[in-house]
């Protein structure tokens, strides 16, 4: 049997209805260099909101975040050592203001959920990770 792994990743929507999302650094196991949503895998008996609030300190500079209670897509991924179970929550309060953590991201863009299907597709081929195909399916385009 696989091992199990759950992740979260933020959506993050500014007043005209766009998204953060952020490159990869090119360092990263998987998906280096590839455009998605700000993620992080649970850490062993670690609830969601301190995933979310680890992932915004970690990752985004943030801290204090407030997400929805229930996520807005999960999906599955079977991938080669283990089976991944994603949920993506929209974020609606945050402090601080957003500063990358290189290691992680080493680039941001608010964009339309067209507009990342469509650097997505330019960029990477279609391809794409978990966390951003449940977004893009929540949203319709997928």
């Amino acid at each position: 049997m696989k091992l199990l792994k759950n992740a979260i990743s933020l959506i993050f929507k500014n007043p005209e209805g766009k998204t953060l999302t952020v490159k990869r650094s090119l360092t990263k196991d998987s998906f280096s260099g590839f455009w998605s949503l700000p993620s992080t895998y649970l850490q062993e008996n670690e609830s969601i909101q301190d995933a979310v609030n680890r992932l915004a300190r970690e990752k985004l500079g943030l801290k204090d975040i407030k997400i929805l209670d229930d996520p807005i897509g999960i999906g599955v991924e079977e991938r080669e050592k283990y089976t991944l179970h994603m949920e993506d929550y929209e974020v609606i309060k945050f402090e601080g203001d957003l500063n990358l953590n290189v290691k992680e991201y080493i680039e941001m863009r608010w964009v339309r959920p067209l507009e990342l299907k469509e650097l997505l597709t330019k960029e990477h081929g279609n391809q794409m990770g978990e966390c951003t195909r449940v977004y893009l399916k929540a949203e319709g385009y997928l």
